[in-house]
């Protein structure tokens, strides 16, 4: 005959089955009034950068980023490049949604590269990774030489306590994501996270060109309220772009209605075929 188990066996094998349940509210048998628990989740991120040329694939430096799901994660790390680019500082920043176990990871990259010259270079990608693969993110090229980062992605959970609904003035962050928009084909440019409070603006802004080939943008949000995992988040753009007499003026304003994580977009444009710029913003909070 089988020993029965103790008791205090059973309550451990109940609390560890309950904590196994993604985003599960635990509360402590036998304590009375005890702080509730949630799952947190976070993605671990193996980032090798390689130069890839002609001749093969030169590793160049590896690094491990955790990404948080609200806050993403950032890392910065020096390489060095053919004699053409010298020693450049690559910036990457990081924001992602886990899976489930054993299921695929939702990545948003972006990515930054300085020259000793002081040029720059921006990039961005989303990749859906799964356990145990690798993801390629192509940071930039010239001539025969690719700057490549090779990205494993590994899921992770603890439990913390249970954080109480957001208020008025409770930090949220956007990303802002900016690609230029060509008749039907979007191009990435550049990925930025910005912080603010709610019913504070935050904005954002760029120039480019000179005369009548002027380009610039200004974007400002306001995060107008979030209630529970809905945020509500007031976008004004303004901007000039070349027109084919003069400059043309535009401007749009609405306000965006956003579950957690989830991206909505606005787009400027003018012309036909239209050209203009998309930005694509994701409240975190």
């Amino acid at each position: 005959m089988a020993p029965a188990l103790e008791p205090k066996r059973i309550c451990g094998r109940l609390l560890a089955a309950l904590a196994l349940a993604g985003g599960a509210f635990l509360e402590t048998a036998g304590a009375p009034g005890a702080e509730p628990l949630r799952e947190e989740v976070a993605l671990r991120l193996d980032v090798e950068a390689l130069l890839v040329s002609d001749e093969g694939a030169q590793p160049l430096g590896r690094r491990e980023l955790v990404v948080e799901e609200e806050e993403g994660g950032s890392l910065a790390l020096d390489v060095q490049g053919p004699s053409a680019w010298g020693r450049v500082r690559l910036d990457l920043d990081a924001w992602g949604t886990a899976g489930p176990p054993g299921g695929a990871h939702s990545l948003r990259l972006g990515a930054r590269l300085t020259f000793p010259n002081g040029r720059e270079v921006r990039a961005s990608r989303s990749l859906a990774l799964t356990e145990g693969s690798t993801g390629l993110f192509e940071v930039f090229a010239e001539g025969e030489h690719h700057l490549v980062l090779a990205l494993r992605a590994d899921r992770s959970s603890r439990l913390v306590p249970a954080v109480a609904g957001k208020r008025a003035g409770a930090e949220v962050l956007l990303l802002l994501e900016i690609e230029r928009v060509e008749s039907d084909r979007s191009v990435p440019l550049e990925a930025n996270r910005l912080s603010t409070l709610v019913g504070e603006s935050v904005t954002y802004e760029f120039r480019k060109g000179d005369g009548d080939s002027r380009e610039s943008c200004r974007i400002v949000l306001t995060p107008a309220s979030l209630r529970e995992d809905l945020a509500e988040i007031d976008v004004e753009v303004t901007g000039t772009l070349p027109g084919t007499d003069a400059p043309v003026l535009l401007s749009r304003k609405e306000r965006v209605l956003a579950s957690r994580g989830a991206t909505s977009s606005v787009v400027i444009a003018a012309g036909d075929p239209p050209r203009g710029y998309r930005f694509r913003v994701t409240p975190i909070f």
